[in-house]
């Protein structure tokens, strides 16, 4: 569900950088700018956690300590990062 709201917002967003603001005009963009800092969060955030698992993986870390560091488990690990690449 959280995936979904995230497309919502993003898609809505990509509304609003192309230039559809006229739709918007009564919004208070303050909030607005602040869910859009926060998603360039979120993408920084999953480019980070992708490179450090890759680094993890480079160093031998078994995907049991990556999973218990992600609060996920071995395999969920596994299948979610088995193709990240080191950079």
């Amino acid at each position: 569900m959280a995936e979904q709201m995230t497309e919502k917002h993003r898609a809505a967003l990509a509304l609003a950088e192309e230039g559809d603001l006229a739709k918007f005009a009564s919004v208070d963009m303050v909030p607005v700018n602040e869910l859009r800092a926060l998603v360039r969060t979120i993408d920084l955030a999953k480019a980070g956690i992708d490179e450090a698992v890759a680094k993890c993986r480079a160093a031998d870390v078994p995907w049991s300590v990556i999973g218990a560091s992600l609060g996920i488990s071995r395999q969920a690990a596994q299948q979610r990062f088995g193709k990240v690449e080191v950079s």
